[in-house]
């Protein structure tokens, strides 16, 4: 299990498990004790009873987030993701297109100069991680 696929196996295990608990579960996945409390420190901060169940969730967001633009690649313009804070359910609507300025866009190397190899590129990561284009982010539901 790669370091991401523990981080949001760690908020969304936080959800019904204590600092102790979370602790405990990790070590079927994390040998360290050092990275383990790093790892329950990260998904706990911020509440003032770690004890209690929950967490702070940014990487659950983060890596759902990577995996919806893995599933809707082939159906929305990659280059409008750049223009701001922008949903990816968003930038296909009409109106939102219409406002994002293409014009002086400032576009990362790997998309500006080879969108296609990009493309090519996160079909394979996609590929190797079993995320096919018509799933949808329900598959998230059964983690909480």
């Amino acid at each position: 299990m790669c370091i991401r696929d523990r981080y949001y196996y760690t908020c969304c295990s936080a959800v019904n498990k204590s600092f102790v608990e979370l602790f405990d579960d990790l070590e079927k996945y994390v040998d360290s004790p050092k990275r383990r409390f790093k790892m329950c420190l990260r998904a706990k901060r911020g509440l003032t009873d770690c004890s209690q169940h929950g967490g702070f969730y940014k990487d659950k967001v983060y890596f759902e987030g990577a995996v919806k633009i893995l599933n809707k690649r082939k159906s929305i313009d990659l280059r409008a993701l750049y223009a701001g804070k922008i949903s990816v359910d968003d930038v296909q609507r009409p109106e939102i297109q219409a406002k994002i300025c293409w014009d002086n866009m400032i576009l990362p190397h790997f998309v500006k100069d080879n969108l296609d190899q990009y493309m090519k590129a996160l079909d394979k990561i996609a590929s190797t991680n079993f995320i096919k284009c018509y799933l949808l982010e329900s598959c998230f539901y059964f983690l909480g």
